[in-house]
């Protein structure tokens, strides 16, 4: 990954930002003692926050979508576009896309200015609102299926794409180790016959290959 210095300088620069902004919110959290107005205050943090994965992870999403030369990727949950950054990247290297979602407006703008200044924004297609309704109109192939937004519309997301993947394409979920995410997490585990996976990063991300 030292081909495009320029990105990587962005992606420290954001990395950076985000863990900043993940110390400011767990400041915040930590001053508040009644559940209800916690409840509230989780609300109005997540709509600004960067939720962003780690430089491991971004590496690995990175070697995985190239090691496969992933030509269309879709990302399910954005934030502010650190890893669309890592597979536009990988996506580069094959002449290939990324179609990617986010549900919070607050994050757009954020998201487009960060792949530009990557210089990567021509190979990244932004679906704005709900991914359950702005993923209906993906016809492509897929070859590599991000999931990183709402833990409970992992399977959902996977169920309204399965058409669009084949033999080969990969599926990575983030944060698997979430309460949502334990129905995606069995459905994959109860079909060892279409599936081959891996969990990896002690238990947060699971590499899934279809077969």
């Amino acid at each position: 990954m030292t081909d495009r210095p320029h990105i990587q300088e962005v992606l420290t620069d954001l990395h950076r930002l985000a863990e900043n902004n993940r110390r400011e919110r767990q400041l915040a959290m930590e001053q508040i003692t009644d559940e209800r107005d916690r409840k509230i205050e989780i609300a109005k943090l997540r709509s600004n926050a960067y939720l962003a994965i780690s430089p491991e992870q971004g590496a690995f999403l990175y070697l995985a979508a190239r090691s496969i030369q992933a030509k269309h990727i879709v990302e399910f949950g954005c934030s502010f576009g650190i890893s669309t950054i890592y597979l536009a990247w990988a996506a580069d290297h094959s002449n290939g896309t990324v179609t990617t979602t986010e549900l919070e407006s607050q994050k757009w703008d954020h998201a487009t200015r960060n792949w530009q200044r990557a210089e990567l924004d021509h190979r990244v297609t932004l679906l704005q609102g709900d991914a359950l309704d702005t993923l209906k109109n993906v016809t492509r192939p897929v070859d590599l299926l991000f999931l990183d937004g709402e833990k409970s519309l992992y399977l959902p997301v996977y169920q309204l794409l399965e058409s669009n993947l084949h033999a080969g394409s990969m599926i990575i979920a983030d944060n698997i180790d979430r309460e949502g995410a334990s129905d995606f997490v069995s459905f994959i585990e109860d079909h060892p016959e279409r599936f081959i996976s891996a969990v990896l990063f002690d238990g947060r991300v699971m590499q899934v290959l279809v077969i």
